[in-house]
């Protein structure tokens, strides 16, 4: 299929590569000379241009662990974590950006485990901090 050309003349346009075959620009007959005058002629004609070596994976591989640093991996993961209900429950934020009303010890409740309060393991025997609240 024959797409109109980016440049808004109608006319059909195709891909323009350089020498190596990089796509460089869809262009048309009404625009080919001025959006290729942005090249250099030798990236049009000269298949060498690019003649440096190629990248190496071990080049790649130290550039990543160059960008990973323990600072930056320590911004990854507080990034990571902020915002669960677990760390704002531990930061005590989860009331003031939730809008919930109410004492610290329902947020508490909020945050135990699954079958009883705080400070209650399921026997009988009630902590010394348990009697005193009641």
């Amino acid at each position: 299929m024959i797409r109109p050309c980016p440049c808004g003349s109608g006319l059909p346009s195709w891909w323009e590569h350089d020498a190596r075959g990089i796509p460089l620009a869809r262009v048309c007959d009404a625009c080919i000379d001025q959006k290729l005058a942005a090249y250099r002629p030798e990236i049009l004609t000269d298949p060498a241009y690019l003649a440096d070596e190629p990248i190496e994976d071990d080049d790649l591989k130290a550039d990543s662990a160059r960008n990973r640093g323990p600072r930056r991996q320590d911004d990854l993961t507080a990034s990571s974590r902020e915002g669960t209900p677990e760390t704002e429950m531990q930061m005590g934020t989860a009331s003031r950006r939730h809008g919930w009303q109410g004492s610290g010890r329902a947020l508490r409740a909020l945050a135990s485990p699954v079958g009883g309060r705080p400070g209650r393991s399921g026997s009988s025997e009630e902590s010394e901090c348990g009697k005193e609240a009641r």
